[in-house]
């Protein structure tokens, strides 16, 4: 590294971009902000962007790829043993980083044949720091932070963020709040903390039929690039990170072939992981079936639904890593109805997602998995109910 640093600065701004192909309006941009300084040892960037919307038709993106930028696979793989990269140069430097995009929108068309999906947030900020005293290419001393406020996913051409109480059918994924903490101490393991508040999952058919193709669409990409899965090495390399999650308010909708939705409704639940066991917690857990007639549904607690098919006021989880050992603990009000028609309902939710698993999984893969999983003790169940 040099011995004396030069001080630098620079800016970059972009303001009203637009990218369009014919009448095709691909990117607009309405603001972009860059800054860069290096004051002595200390490198800060700093990075801003307001109301991106991106616009990708996959029919049109892969043809003209396919065109003008394939290349034979001898160059790719020449170009691949270029270039060494070398860290040395970052010893004792110090980087502070901070990037804040708001109003983000992306619109996937895979083809005409599936709905479109459109995802997006309103606001994600990440502040990043490195301390210089610990910096190689192994590891070192770091801490980031990310907050994402309304970030959503909808299967249709709607571009309006969905209520934050209601929940609008055909929308796959809704998150309202998001933070995430990840710092590596001087000793110990990599801690991540992480809190979600607000979480909405749907399952149905369209979204079905919407990852298949997108399982499509990427073999088509690793065609281009002539990725070959069999040929590539693949050292394994045990990373463990101390992870607790906190998430509160979740809402899960599995909606079956015939307009059959299961609701699953968490008020709170807790996952804590670390080098010997998995704690898992739930409070406030209650299954009910609807049918999905109206526009939009209104999430509720769990002391609020009335007609439910099974609840758990407070339920315990652990697994034990070495003994691979389960046990379950079920605490205060259990209920649970079965009757022939839910029982229809689970059939048909499995057999879908069955079938979506079997079209993402090759045969190759799941077998040459199965070869490499090394042999696990025998699982082990304890369950304990307590009145």
């Amino acid at each position: 590294p040099p011995a004396a640093w030069p001080q630098l600065a620079v800016d970059l701004e972009v303001t009203g971009l637009h990218v369009s192909r014919d009448t095709c309006r691909l990117i607009t941009l309405q603001k972009l902000s860059f800054e860069a300084e290096v004051i002595e040892k200390v490198i800060i960037v700093n990075f801003y962007l307001d109301k991106l919307l991106v616009s990708y038709d996959h029919e049109n993106v892969y043809s003209w790829l396919l065109t003008h930028l394939h290349q034979p696979e001898d160059s790719q793989e020449m170009r691949g043993e270029e270039g060494i990269s070398d860290w040395d140069w970052l010893q004792g430097v110090e980087l502070r980083g901070k990037a804040e995009l708001l109003n983000v929108t992306v619109m996937l068309r895979l083809s005409h044949a599936t709905v479109d999906a459109v995802s997006g947030f309103n606001h994600l900020k990440v502040v990043c720091t490195c301390d210089p005293s610990s910096f190689n290419p192994e590891g070192h001393q770091y801490s980031a932070e990310l907050l994402m406020e309304t970030a959503w996913c909808r299967l249709n051409s709607s571009q309006d963020t969905p209520p934050g109480k209601c929940h609008v059918w055909g929308t796959p994924l809704y998150l309202g709040v998001t933070l995430v903490k990840v710092r590596r101490p001087p000793t110990g393991p990599t801690r991540l903390q992480g809190m979600l508040d607000i979480v909405r999952i749907e399952w149905s058919p369209p979204l079905a039929a919407f990852l298949a193709h997108t399982a499509v669409c990427v073999k088509e990409y690793q065609g281009l690039r002539g990725v070959q899965q069999s040929s590539r090495s693949s050292s394994a390399v045990k990373l463990h990170i101390d992870t607790t999650i906190n998430i509160t308010n979740t809402n899960a909708f599995f909606i079956a072939d015939k307009k059959v939705c299961i609701v699953m409704r968490l008020d709170k639940t807790s996952i804590d992981s670390r080098q010997a066991k998995v704690s898992v917690s739930l409070e406030g857990a209650k299954v009910m079936s609807l049918s999905p007639t109206k526009a939009q549904y209104t999430c509720l607690r769990s002391e609020e639904i009335k007609a439910a098919c099974g609840h758990v006021k407070v339920a315990r989880a652990e697994w034990h890593r070495q003994d691979n050992m389960w046990l379950v603990e079920l605490t205060q009000e259990v209920d649970s109805v079965w009757s022939p028609n839910l029982h229809l309902k689970l059939l048909t939710l499995f057999k879908e997602m069955k079938a979506l698993r079997n079209t993402l999984t090759s045969p190759e893969k799941e077998a040459s998995e199965k070869n490499t999983v090394p042999e696990a003790p025998p699982r082990k169940l304890q369950v304990k109910i307590k009145a």
